[in-house]
C-alpha cells in the first residue's frame, strides 16, 4: 500500500495525481498532510490479510513515467509485511513499450490510534527479462528505498472488504480491497470507520 507509494517514488516525482498508492490512487481526492486519524480506533488484526490497490500508481517526472500496477501487501499477526508489484518505466529514452521489472518487498507494519506505520526492510527488483545492466539499476534502485525510512498513513475508512488510506507526508489517498476472498466476506465490527476532518490531495500505497 503504502510501500507502493515508497518505491515508485524512487523512480520519479509523482506528476501531481497518484492513481492508487500501490498501491493505488485514481482516487485522488486532495487530502491534508498529517490529517487527523479515524476517530473510532479499530484493532490491528482488522488489516491482518492480504490487500490489493484498487488502481496503479502513476509518477512522472524527468522526462520519465513510472508505473507500479497489481500491488499486493500481506500484513501477518505477527507484525511483519511483503509486499509485490508489477514496476514499469517509460520514457522519450526508452525502449517503445518502457522498461518491465518485478518487484518484492519484505518489513514491518504497526497500527496505533488509528495510523498504520510500514517499515521496509528487504527489497527486491528485477528486469521481467533476464538483462545484466538492468539488473544492476535495479539493485541500486531497490538498495536506496530499503535504506528510507519508515512511511505512516492514516486509516480513513475500513468497512466491507475495502480499505482507504491517506499518506501522512503527502496526503494523496489510495483504497485498497481485501485479496483474500475468505476474510473479505467476514463482516467488519458492524460499521464502516470513517476519519474525521477535512480531505486534500493517494497511498497506493
Amino acid at each position: 500500500m503504502l510501500v507502493a507509494a515508497l518505491l515508485a517514488a524512487g523512480c520519479a516525482a509523482p506528476d501531481g495525481e497518484r492513481a492508487g498508492n500501490q498501491s493505488s490512487a485514481s482516487m485522488n481526492s486532495g487530502g491534508t498532510a498529517g490529517a487527523p486519524a479515524p476517530a473510532v480506533p479499530i484493532p490491528a488484526a482488522a488489516l491482518v490479510g492480504r490487500w490489493r490497490s484498487e488502481a496503479p500508481a502513476v509518477f512522472a517526472g524527468e522526462g520519465y513515467r513510472t508505473e507500479t500496477s497489481g500491488g499486493e501487501t500481506e500484513y501477518r499477526a505477527d507484525g511483519s509485511l511483503s509486499y509485490r508489484a508489477r514496476l514499469a518505466i517509460s520514457g522519450d529514452r526508452l525502449p517503445a513499450g518502457g522498461l518491465p521489472f518485478l518487484l518484492s518487498a519484505t518489513g514491518e507494519w504497526r497500527l496505533a490510534e488509528g495510523i498504520l506505520t510500514e517499515r521496509l526492510r528487504r527489497i527486491d527488483i528485477a528486469p521481467a527479462a533476464p538483462n545484466p545492466t538492468l539488473a544492476r539499476l535495479a539493485a541500486d534502485l531497490a538498495r536506496d528505498l530499503a535504506a528510507r525510512p519508515a512511511s505512516s498513513a492514516d486509516l480513513v475508512t475500513l468497512a466491507g472488504g475495502r480499505m482507504t488510506l491517506r499518506d501522512r507526508a503527502t496526503g494523496r489517498v489510495a483504497a485498497y480491497v481485501r485479496a483474500d476472498a475468505a476474510m473479505s466476506e467476514q463482516p467488519m465490527s458492524g460499521q464502516a470507520i470513517s476519519g474525521q476532518g477535512t480531505t486534500g490531495s493517494a497511498g497506493g500505497g
